[in-house]
């Protein structure tokens, strides 16, 4: 994999910046809904088991952007580190 340029590295920053915050703002819906914010939700067993999916989901998104940012990053880790 060749090295990557600074422009190359901020776009590819901006665009992971952008999934992690929509995916991080997903995770406080789905939190609340479930009763983080100590109130009581009226979720049907269908709606949960679709939470449980989307959580999932978002997980999964989040992990294999995280490891893709990694693997652009790791031609230049010695020169950062």
């Amino acid at each position: 994999m060749s090295r990557i340029t600074d422009r190359q590295a901020f776009e590819m920053i901006q665009q992971r910046a952008e999934v992690l915050a929509s995916a991080g703002k997903g995770l406080e819906a789905i939190g609340r809904l479930l009763g983080a914010d100590d109130s009581e939700h009226e979720i049907s067993e269908e709606d949960r088991y679709g939470l449980a999916h989307a959580v999932a989901a978002i997980g999964a998104l989040v992990f294999e952007r995280a490891n893709e940012a990694w693997g652009y990053a790791a031609p230049d880790r010695e020169q950062w580190t």
